[in-house]
């Protein structure tokens, strides 16, 4: 009886040994962001953060949202639960001026890093931001172009998605072209509506891997924006590019998903 008692103490100190050792072992910067029902995301990631968790409310939107990464060389880790995040919408271009890009939900800064995307709650999102309107032409010219959508995460290398809970990523969509602008002559009876910004694209990665338990990511494909109207007797602008590619490399060539588990939903 004393050597089992003996045998089950060696045992437990053997574990508690194995248990301090990996915890001292455990290297990991990691922050937690509690969101609650603030109505965007704003945050710096240091280069010195490994790991980072955004804890948002089911149900609820962030829109105007900008995570920017520092120069780093190392790998993040996204935790998202909970989250549905929609990038800056680009300005509207004033008189004569091109709407403004929308911007990226999360952007690294200098090189390419590779990010693995957690994904646990009811469900997430990350959208790119919405192209600005164009501005109206100037006399004579036609309605100015309408902005960007913008892709929702840029600066990557290799993307990664996994967890339990669906992802949804799409683009932003493109911005309206600008009104035609009047005419500057007694013989310019019109002029046409500014071009329609194309749409941004779902994935920009050189490497895009989907590996999900019990869930899934949805591509939800952008729209290119509306052409202007005319002033006069014209013609409205050509809309903008839809997101018919819907995975690029930074290179701007097109890419094709690894699927290592769940599935990938193209809308």
């Amino acid at each position: 009886m004393k050597n089992k008692i003996k045998f089950f103490k060696i045992v437990i100190l053997l574990a508690m040994i194995v248990f301090k050792l990996s915890a001292c072992g455990e290297d990991i910067n990691h922050e937690t962001v509690e969101l609650g029902r603030t109505p965007s995301i704003t945050r710096t990631v240091p280069a010195n953060v490994d790991k980072i968790s955004f804890i948002g409310v089911s149900g609820h939107n962030y829109t105007e949202s900008s995570i920017v990464v520092e120069r780093r060389s190392t790998p993040l880790i996204i935790v998202l639960e909970n989250v549905y995040a929609v990038g800056r919408r680009g300005r509207n271009g004033n008189w004569h001026e091109d709407g403004g890009n929308g911007m990226s939900v999360i952007r690294v800064d200098g090189t390419p890093i590779d990010i693995t995307i957690f994904n646990q709650g009811l469900q997430n999102g990350l959208i790119g931001g919405e192209g600005g309107t164009g501005g109206g032409g100037s006399r004579g010219n036609r309605g100015r172009r309408g902005g960007k959508g913008a892709t929702p995460i840029i600066g990557v290398n290799k993307l990664t998605i996994t967890g339990s809970a669906t992802l949804v990523l799409g683009g932003g969509n493109g911005g309206r072209g600008g009104e035609g602008g009047g005419s500057n002559s007694l013989t310019n009876f019109g002029n046409p509506g500014g071009h329609g910004g194309d749409a941004g694209i779902a994935v920009t990665a050189n490497q895009f891997i989907v590996n999900m338990t019990l869930a899934g990511v949805t591509i939800q494909a952008a729209k290119g924006g509306g052409g202007g109207p005319p002033w006069g007797n014209s013609s409205r602008g050509n809309p903008g590019q839809d997101d018919t590619k819907k995975y690029e490399n930074i290179s701007g060539s097109s890419i094709e998903p690894q699927i290592l588990g769940g599935g990938l939903d193209n809308k």
